[in-house]
């Protein structure tokens, strides 16, 4: 058992590229950021991803419409939430963090994602262990994922499918492996 003053991820060695010290402000990982601007643009849902309305969230749904608003207008919130748990700058969720650091070190892992819409959650996670690696604070050790995205919306897993398209090349570059099995939900 790790001691409770010991942190798998020392919150002193998170890269600027993933938090503002100064600002105390959490940051998407690059490789994550630029492939969901791509996505966005590639889409034509820019426009639709600057007219978020606070009072009426999106919530997703079946229709491409529903996907696309959801995509454009909530995967930039729901990635970062994941990357909290993860990263915990502040030292609220330590035993969350060091479960999911220890979990994504190296070797073999199944990510469950349900319902998992376009992939924010898992893809926030192999992002971040990938910047992580990229930095130099985490060895490349290779780690092969099975992710399992469970999502009853045909254009939700068709945005996921797409995002991992374009996260690969940097995953891979950090020795992530990730292997995809999208499934309708039921």
């Amino acid at each position: 058992m790790v001691p409770r003053n010991h942190r798998l991820l020392d919150p002193g060695l998170i890269p600027a590229t993933l938090w503002s010290r100064e600002l105390d402000l959490l940051l998407i990982p690059p490789s994550l950021a630029t492939s969901y601007e791509l996505l966005i643009d590639r889409c034509h849902l820019r426009e639709l991803s600057e007219s978020r309305d606070a009072n009426n969230p999106p919530v997703g749904g079946l229709s491409q419409a529903e996907a696309d608003k959801h995509f454009a207008q909530a995967f930039d919130g729901s990635a970062p939430r994941m990357e909290l748990a993860l990263l915990d700058p502040n030292g609220v969720v330590t035993h969350c963090s060091d479960a999911l650091i220890g979990s994504l070190a190296g070797g073999k892992l199944c990510l469950t994602d349900a319902p998992c819409g376009a992939g924010a959650a898992t893809f926030a996670i192999l992002a971040t262990i990938a910047e992580l690696r990229a930095q130099g604070v985490f060895p490349r050790q290779p780690l092969e994922v099975l992710m399992i995205g469970a999502e009853l919306s045909d254009p939700a897993r068709v945005h996921a499918a797409s995002m991992l398209k374009e996260l690969r090349a940097s995953l891979e570059a950090q020795a992530i492996f990730v292997e995809k099995n999208f499934c309708v939900g039921t």
